[in-house]
């Protein structure tokens, strides 16, 4: 009786392999060509001793790991340590935080604000705008500040304006009927040879000259360009 249940099962497991592989020789597209390349002794053979020292020569690889040329400084005495570095390496460190430095220092000092004084006709103690200077790679950046000019009336606006020895340059204009306290004109001339900033009432004419009606004005310090 023992037999005769051993055998029913022993047939149920033959069977059900048989079933796995088939499923897996379907599942995965078993072939003849790859089952001589799973068969072949070269697939299985033994890895040469050679193989690291030959990738490791062929990719410049000492054999603690390092490139060649290079040691690992956790392997020297302290003072030692700086001595892996070539001295060109660190030039070129050094040569780099120096651009990089000049750079900052340069763009910092191109983004500084400097800020000058600009007195109303009656040249009262009290400036009647504050006109803050930055310079940038398309020009001066000029914000006119002030809390006691009134906006343009209707068929006016006001005029910024550069002046120097070479002549007056204009600088944009504006109306300020929006209750705007800031207002950004720009200067395409150096105001160094143009130091004196103003500001005029103009009429809306054909007549681009300044109408010389100044309602602020200012010089700009050497400091202050």
């Amino acid at each position: 009786m023992r037999k005769s249940r051993e055998r029913p099962v022993g047939m149920m497991i033959d069977y059900a392999a048989r079933m796995i592989w088939r499923w897996r020789e379907r599942r995965f597209a078993w072939t003849p060509t790859a089952e001589r390349l799973v068969r072949s002794a070269d697939v299985w053979a033994s890895v040469p001793r050679t193989l690291e020292v030959e990738v490791q020569a062929a990719l410049g690889i000492g054999p603690d790991g390092w490139s060649v040329g290079t040691r690992s400084p956790f392997h020297r005495p302290r003072a030692s340590r700086w001595r892996i570095y070539a001295p060109s390496s660190v030039a070129a460190a050094a040569a780099t935080l120096v651009l990089l430095a000049t750079g900052y220092l340069a763009q910092a000092e191109a983004d500084a604000t400097r800020t000058a004084a600009l007195s109303g006709p009656a040249n009262s103690s009290t400036p009647a705008a504050w006109a803050d200077l930055r310079n940038k790679p398309s020009g001066v950046e000029i914000t006119l500040r002030s809390a006691t000019l009134h906006p343009a009336p209707a068929g006016k606006y006001y005029e910024g304006w550069v002046k120097g020895a070479r002549g007056t340059v204009s600088i944009g204009t504006f109306h300020l009927r929006h209750q705007s306290e800031k207002v950004v004109l720009w200067s395409g001339v150096d105001l160094d040879e143009y130091p004196t900033i103003a500001v005029t009432l103009e009429s809306e004419d054909d007549d681009p000259a300044s109408s010389e009606q100044v309602i602020a004005s200012g010089a700009v310090s050497p400091t202050d360009r």
